[in-house]
């Protein structure tokens, strides 16, 4: 308060003591997370849960944001996230999967079959207990009226079948132990004595897996959407039910410190921003009177109210407080929808007078190459309404890993005439276009191509260098995608195609590949290496590896190690080559 001020520095000190030792009640806020495929009726259910009756269907974007109110003897506000079904999300809507939130996993009994059990089911079960493995997810499935009494029952109890398959086949606690022991024994063994061992070590993630509890509620809830709005009463009892366990949401917290209070409405103010600095939100915990000792509490409890999205388990995402998840979505929106909508006029048959605009011409690029041009990037922007300046969100954006900077091309704003052309030659050279890989993935350019290291000119006896990341039973989507995005900063040259790239870090290429096959994915990276160069490889490798562990440290539900593969079975062409854990 102004008053305080005008009394000085002890004033103001004395002041924010006094506000440390005040508490307030406040009201709990939860959050609630809709996922599902298409069509499974997400949006629908959330309007049959606020009472939405006669809300039009409109087309899903990639995250809509609402709040709700439930009512159980008090009332629970409810921050809802509405997430889109297409598969071209997956990339984004992870950074939202976050602790603290109950997730309706919403299927379509109607259209639901055996073989559909992966993108219906499996696939949402999977990733968000590998982001959040203390996630409590619940299980709706709707469009009963369409149904009849014996198909819900079966169709039910096949989900219920095939998610204890998912889970006994190679994918329970105890087949993840035992590798992880197999992993730490062999530590053990070795010679090399190491410290702390890092949150991704086999010592942590074997406590991690003793530790885990899995809480997907195993009733599958049937929900009519229709006018009966059958059992949609029941959830709407079940979720403040839910919220009450303090086992399963353990932030029934009525009772915090008034600079708390403040801080929250000091970020309030600040919605219209993309994202808040780190060392802005210290400033500004510091003028609400937060010590420093609460303010990683104050931030996780904010976080779990659904106040600020914080990326903390990132070491290079944060330095990012967003506070709130309305504008990152609106960005996210206006991107895809210009992708999905251009690529839905391709697929349509166009009149032969009918000339794409010039931003579809660019989106064009977009979707054939994976390249966004500047221009095309700022009619996104203009659409998303942000304030901040381009140059900001593209390098947030470059921060998450969704794409990297390339220099410019005139083709990626080929719709010009020759002078204009001529004109965006000369500004040209001042712009940057942006290459995102996980486009490129999702829409098949390049596809089928694989990249080989240049051949080796040398008498020099060479011999190969490989460091292979292993994750079991299930791979992030984009996560290769990421991993090549962040490792740009890092690399002089590249050459990228669909699931391989050549790196070069300096003088010394790097591949960087992605294998599958039915219950392993593997991250390879290769270089070669000899006598003379063998320092230079390890510091070309080594800086790469660290950036994927950064990665995977944002997934600490899936089971992942990192070897590096015997160089002696490499140079044999053994089918199955040693592997060292490091």
């Amino acid at each position: 308060p102004l008053e305080v001020c005008r009394n000085g520095v002890k004033a103001i000190a004395a002041f924010q003591e006094e506000l440390q030792r005040i508490k307030v009640s406040v009201a709990p806020r939860y959050k609630l997370a809709l996922v599902g495929g298409t069509h499974s009726g997400k949006t629908q259910l959330k309007h049959s849960l606020n009472g939405d009756l006669n809300v039009p269907t409109t087309p899903s974007n990639f995250l809509d944001i609402s709040t709700m109110t439930f009512h159980s003897g008090t009332l629970l506000d409810t921050v809802v996230y509405d997430f889109g079904g297409n598969s071209l999300y997956h990339f984004s809507q992870q950074f939202f999967f976050t602790e603290n939130c109950l997730y309706l996993l919403v299927v379509n009994l109607c259209e639901y079959k055996d073989s559909t059990f992966w993108n219906d089911v499996g696939f949402w079960i999977n990733i968000i207990l590998a982001r959040v493995p203390s996630a409590c997810m619940c299980i709706i499935g709707t469009h009963v009226d369409q149904c009849s009494e014996s198909e819900i029952e079966g169709r039910c109890l096949n989900i219920h079948r095939q998610i204890s398959k998912m889970f006994r086949n190679k994918k329970t606690k105890s087949h993840l132990l035992s590798i992880a022991n197999s992993m730490e024994e062999l530590l053990q063994e070795s010679s090399v004595a190491t410290s702390v061992p890092s949150p991704s070590s086999p010592t942590r993630r074997t406590k991690y897996f003793q530790n885990s509890q899995n809480r997907l509620l195993s009733a599958i809830q049937p929900v009519s959407l229709a006018e009966d709005q059958r059992g949609v009463k029941h959830i709407q009892d079940l979720i403040p039910h839910l919220y009450s366990n303090v086992q399963l949401f353990p932030i029934n917290c009525l009772t915090v410190h008034k600079t708390w209070v403040h801080l929250e409405n000091m970020i309030k103010e600040r919605q219209e921003m993309l994202f808040i600095s780190l060392e802005d939100f210290h400033v500004m915990a510091a003028i609400a009177g937060v010590p420093k000792r609460q303010r990683e509490e104050v931030l996780q409890w904010l976080g779990d109210r659904g106040s600020v999205l914080y990326l903390g388990n990132n070491p290079y995402l944060r330095k990012y407080v967003i506070p709130t998840s309305m504008n990152i979505s609106k960005l996210f929106n206006s991107l895809y929808n210009h992708v999905l909508r251009v690529e839905a006029e391709q697929q349509s048959t166009l009149q032969p007078n009918n000339t794409p605009s010039t931003i579809q011409q660019m989106t064009d690029e977009l979707l054939q190459n994976g390249v966004v041009s500047p221009f095309l990037l700022h009619a996104v922007l203009q659409e998303a309404a942000l304030i901040e300046p381009q140059e900001v969100v593209t390098r947030f954006l470059c921060d998450l890993g969704m794409f990297f900077p390339i220099p410019y091309h005139t083709r990626h704003n080929a719709s010009m005439g020759q002078e204009e052309t001529s004109q965006q030659d000369t500004i040209g050279k001042d712009l940057v276009s942006f290459s995102v890989p996980w486009f490129r993935h999702k829409l098949g350019s390049q596809t089928g191509l694989r990249l080989t290291l240049p051949y080796y000119h040398t008498t020099v006896q060479t011999e190969t260098l490989q460091i292979k990341c292993c994750m079991w039973h299930f791979c992030p989507p984009g996560l290769f995608e990421r991993f090549t995005a962040t490792i740009h900063p890092h690399i002089v040259h590249r050459m990228d195609v669909s699931n391989s790239c050549i790196v070069y870090r300096g003088k010394v290429p790097v591949l960087v590949e992605l294998k599958t096959s039915q219950d392993l994915t593997c991250i390879l990276l290769t270089t070669k290496l000899t006598q003379v160069n063998t320092w230079s490889a390890w510091q070309a490798v080594v800086p790469l590896v660290k950036e994927l562990c950064a990665l995977l440290e944002e997934w600490p539900g899936m089971l992942q190690s990192l070897h590096i593969v015997c160089p002696h079975c490499l140079q044999q062409g053994a089918a199955e080559p040693h592997e060292f854990p490091g």
